[in-house]
């Protein structure tokens, strides 16, 4: 769970210095903050009306609010201007009865939004050019769910002129929630062009939402690549390349539109609308629900409230290494369950992105690379018939899509269960891969991100290419005299027997992988190939060095090939090997498998991949 609360000693000073503004205190400090057209005399009425009419609503918001009994003396995870951040435990999860979730909102406080929906449609049709009020009515009526009629609202907008850009600005907000993101990403790119400048640059600023390791990077950028790092932020941030449009960045400039529409209104915690408050709103978006707690009998402040936000958000944006060298990021370090992030977001096509088990292997055709991978949505529940799939590559250095015509696809296989196989060649290089599965239907998704890189093959240097796990064949009973398949098998006979993920569901297995730069005059071949428990102490192993504990059980095979002519490969053809393996004598959980390879007259070459056991 997530909580936001005010600190007592800074609720103190606020009362004490008059930090809790008059209605008419906010709206002059709004018109001064963001430099528009103080109201017309006979337009003033009007304005102060909806002013009142908003503050009554939040004060009925406050006050039908539950009661929560935490005190204002715990930890704050963070604390942010006035505000105490507490973050719940990353372990939670929706499905746990335990985890809070939001309570549906309580009639009182849907009839009171009615009640100003139908004031503020009454004083906007007095006064259309009145952005202040504009953005209320859209916001009031987004919050009640409608917001189809939002969208209307704001495409007929009467905005001064002054305020025009407000307009684009409230229209995008409004085709965010509706889904349309590649609509909205145009509003907004048309707000931020006519807005004014100073504006502008808080809007398309980051400061909000980088970690402390990267805000040197952005504030030491020239100024003619500020642009280019953002971009490249935002390409990154991008949830689903599945779905049309980045919604992270419409997400980020629809809550930069709801702090515009929040300054100078009343907010649950009856204090003024500061820094603090936008960069809370920016940072983790709008509150879900609110809770007022107990105050004490001498208490003259406003109610003690904390408010609640989205507990299916989580941290999206890159982690660091992504802007140092993409291509680098290994599978599995780009996580999308982290709450304790500078910033979050939960996408409503699906609330929560899940983990792709994702097995690749990279493999070379002459001078491309051939990328091989399975992966698996894990789900205790069937995907429907609307899953879709998509693998994403874009090249490290600028992030522009690999388009199909710059890479040929290999024969896939469709999803069976969560899982599926697919085989991609595209030239060597650096690349940032993102396999994606979304269920639409279920709004679920899951997702596996991260960097993919092979350089060019050096001229007389022997390589491996990196293993492969397929599911064990019928032949695959036993491990063939010669540790290789017999017969003249290349890598495409066994595209469909790739294990989905290296979490093995059994302990046979088969392992295959090709060789390259054989020149085609070697004599034998030597092969290693031994799997090893992952992951003992320092203890441990020092226990089993002073024979205190047994050893580590392995299993250990080794071979030698003596080429037959015959079967040799052609100068620039790799040879392709599988062998099938029994781990059952391997303890279950992470293991280690390395195969070696040795010439004569030439250096050693290895390949492994960390595995899963069963128990």
């Amino acid at each position: 769970m997530t909580n936001r609360r005010l600190l007592f000693g800074d609720i103190l000073v606020s009362l004490l210095l008059g930090a809790v503004p008059r209605p008419a205190d906010a709206l002059q400090g709004a018109i001064e903050a963001e430099g528009l057209t103080a109201p017309a005399a006979d337009s003033t009425e009007l304005r102060n009306r909806a002013l009142t009419a908003q503050s009554v609503f939040e004060r009925a918001r406050v006050s039908h609010a539950p009661m929560g009994w935490r005190t204002f003396t715990g930890p704050c995870d963070d604390t942010i201007g006035r505000f105490c951040l507490t973050f719940g435990n990353d372990a939670v999860e929706e499905d746990d009865p335990d985890a809070w979730k939001p309570p549906p909102e309580v009639p009182e406080v849907t009839e009171a939004r009615l009640g100003l929906i139908e004031t503020l449609a009454e004083i906007g049709e007095a006064i259309p050019g009145d952005g202040w009020v504009l953005g209320q009515r859209v916001a009031c009526l987004g919050e009640a769910g409608r917001w189809d009629e939002s969208l209307a609202l704001a495409r007929r907008c009467g905005a001064a002129p002054a305020e025009a850009w407000l307009c684009r600005a409230l229209e995008g907000l409004s085709l965010h929630r509706l889904g349309r993101f590649e609509e909205a990403e145009a509003a907004f790119d048309s707000a931020i062009s006519g807005m004014p400048e100073a504006v502008a640059v808080a809007w398309r600023g980051l400061d909000f939402l980088l970690p402390e390791e990267l805000r040197p990077l952005f504030a030491e950028a020239p100024p003619d690549s500020i642009g280019t790092l953002r971009k490249r932020a935002w390409v990154l941030a991008d949830p689903l390349y599945l779905v049309p449009g980045n919604d992270r960045l419409t997400e980020h400039f629809s809550r930069w539109t709801l702090a515009r529409i929040r300054s100078g209104a009343r907010n649950p915690y009856s204090m003024r609308w500061d820094e603090d408050l936008a960069e809370l709103l920016v940072r983790y978006g709008p509150e879900v629900a609110f809770e007022h707690e107990w105050a004490p009998a001498l208490n003259l402040g406003p109610t003690p409230v904390v408010g609640r936000m989205n507990p299916s958000s989580r941290g999206v944006f890159p982690p660091p290494e992504a802007f140092r060298s993409v291509a680098s990021i290994p599978p599995g370090n780009w996580r999308t369950d982290s709450r304790r992030t500078p910033e979050r977001y939960s996408p409503a096509y699906a609330p929560r992105i899940a983990a792709l088990e994702v097995q690749q292997a990279r493999f070379r055709r002459g001078e491309d690379l051939l990328l091989v991978l399975g992966w698996s949505a894990k789900s205790d529940q069937a995907l429907t018939s609307a899953t879709e799939w998509g693998v994403f590559l874009r090249a490290a250095h600028d992030l522009t899509p690999v388009t199909p015509s710059d890479w040929e696809r290999m024969p896939d296989h469709a999803m069976r269960g969560g899982g599926g196989v697919a085989a991609f060649r595209t030239p060597a290089g650096g690349y940032l891969l993102s396999v994606e599965v979304l269920d639409p239907e279920a709004e679920r998704a899951w997702r596996a991100r991260h960097g993919v890189e092979q350089s060019a093959l050096t001229r007389g240097v022997v390589e491996l290419s990196d293993l492969l796990l397929l599911s064990p064949g019928q032949e695959s009973a036993g491990i063939p005299p010669t540790g290789a398949a017999e017969g003249h098998e290349v890598l495409e006979d066994v595209l469909s027997r790739v294990l989905p993920e290296s979490a093995l569901a059994e302990r046979r297995v088969d392992v295959a992988w090709e060789v390259y730069g054989l020149v085609g005059s070697e004599e034998r071949l030597r092969f290693h190939l031994v799997a090893a428990p992952e992951g003992s102490t320092f203890l441990e192993r020092a226990a089993r060095f002073l024979r205190l504990l047994e050893p580590e059980a392995t299993v250990e095979i080794s071979w030698e090939e003596r080429m037959d002519p015959a079967t040799v490969p052609a100068p620039g053809d790799p040879l392709f090997r599988r062998v099938g393996l029994d781990l059952s004598a391997l303890p279950s959980g992470p293991a280690r498998l390395t195969l070696s390879m040795e010439l004569p007259g030439r250096s050693p070459a290895t390949s492994e991949i960390l595995l899963e056991l069963p128990r």
